[in-house]
C-alpha cells in the first residue's frame, strides 16, 4: 500500500468494528492521509447491529454513495491507545476508549452472578452487558466458563 491508494472501511457504531477501525487508523498513519468510510449505521439506524446485517448488493452500493473521506491522523491518536495498552479488553463506549483487564471483567461478572438467584447465563450477560458493552459471544463463552467453575 503506497500514498495516495484508496481505502474503504465498513464500520458500524458496535464497539468490536469501531476498535478495529481506530487500530486499522493507528497502522496506516505513515502510509495513506485519509481513508473512505462506509457506516453501516446509515442503513441500519440501529447502533447494536454491525456490518454483517447489511444486505448485499443494495446496502453496500448505497452505503458506497455516501463514504466519507476521513483523516487517518484524526483517529490513530486513538487507534495507539488502543493497540499499545497493556489491557486485555478494548472497547469504545460513547466515543471514548475504555480499556479493562481480564480481573475487572470477572469482577463484574461475579458481581451479577452474587446478585440473584441461580446463574442464569442470559441474565448475567445482560447485566455485565449494561456495565461494560463487551462483545456478546465473548462474554457469553466467559460467563459458561465461570458458572461451570
Amino acid at each position: 500500500m503506497k500514498q495516495g491508494d484508496k481505502v474503504r472501511i465498513w464500520i458500524s457504531q458496535v464497539p468490536m468494528e469501531m476498535v478495529g477501525f481506530f487500530a486499522v487508523c493507528y497502522f496506516l498513519r505513515n502510509v495513506l492521509n485519509s481513508v473512505f468510510v462506509c457506516d453501516a449505521n446509515i442503513i441500519l439506524h440501529d447502533i447494536s447491529k454491525h456490518t454483517a446485517f447489511l444486505n448485499c448488493p443494495t446496502d453496500f452500493i448505497q452505503l458506497m454513495n455516501k463514504m466519507e473521506n476521513v483523516p487517518v491522523l484524526k483517529y490513530s491518536e486513538i487507534g495507539e491507545k488502543i493497540f499499545l495498552t497493556d489491557k486485555t479488553i478494548k472497547l469504545i463506549k460513547n466515543g471514548e476508549v475504555i480499556m479493562m483487564n481480564e480481573k475487572d471483567l470477572d469482577r463484574l461478572i461475579y458481581d451479577a452472578i452474587n446478585g440473584q438467584k441461580g446463574n442464569n447465563t442470559e441474565r448475567i450477560i445482560e447485566e455485565v452487558s449494561k456495565k461494560s458493552l463487551i462483545n456478546y459471544l465473548y462474554l457469553y463463552k466467559k460467563v459458561r466458563k465461570i458458572i461451570v467453575e
